[in-house]
């Protein structure tokens, strides 16, 4: 029973739930209505055996305490400089870190899309399917991204733009609020560093000014 609302701003557009336990492929429910009241579910696991994948780093070392991100379709990960944010923002269970020797267990999930990895020195991403095929995960360096564009008419005024992750989405993964919006700076610049590689999308946004209006 939830004594208060779980979704706010928006129509309610009901629940999911998603059982899981070690050793188990997990079980995901059908859409409860928000108003469906009292809801019984007969829910079953099945056995399945999870495998253990490695990281390595760029230079070939083990990759320890790397973030890796499980992409779903919920999943809600928030990429930030260098690795994922954990605030707390993603769903539970989404957001792994390997262990001291670059390793992390990757469960028999279909939900799972895509999986990420990435550290202050590198990004890999794969698909399950190739992991579960060969559970190797091999980094790249991460890159720099810089832009110029002629300057703001007035210093005060820089230009602004909006980062996309690549296939990604706000429900799925995305760049962090603070990596996603930009400003040029008094030369007409964008510099970020410690940028994955992919393929990425800038656009540039327009602010509405409203004059004022008198009765």
């Amino acid at each position: 029973a939830f004594e208060e609302a779980v979704i706010g701003g928006t129509k309610n557009p009901g629940y999911i739930l998603k059982f899981s336990a070690d050793g188990y492929a997990p079980f995901i429910s059908r859409l409860i209505g928000p108003d469906e009241g009292k809801v019984q579910m007969d829910v079953t696991l099945q056995p399945t055996k999870d495998v253990f994948v490695t990281v390595y780093q760029p230079d070939g070392r083990v990759a320890a305490d790397a973030d890796v991100g499980l992409v779903e379709a919920t999943s809600r990960l928030s990429l930030i400089e260098g690795g994922f944010s954990h605030e707390n923002v993603q769903s539970a269970g989404t957001l792994l870190t390997t262990d001291a020797h670059g390793r992390f267990k990757l469960p028999q999930d279909n939900s799972i899309l895509r999986v990420i990895a990435i550290s202050p020195d590198g990004y890999a991403e794969a698909t399950p399917a190739r992991l579960l095929a060969n559970p190797v995960m091999q980094m790249q360096l991460l890159g720099r991204l810089e832009v110029t564009c002629a300057p703001a008419a007035s210093p005060a005024e820089p230009r602004e733009y909006t980062l996309e992750f690549g296939g990604g989405s706000m429900q799925t993964v995305s760049f962090e609020f603070n990596m996603s919006h930009v400003k040029t700076d008094t030369e007409g610049r964008i510099i970020i560093e410690k940028f994955p590689p992919g393929k990425h999308k800038l656009a540039r946004t327009f602010s509405t000014k409203v004059s004022p209006t008198t009765t």
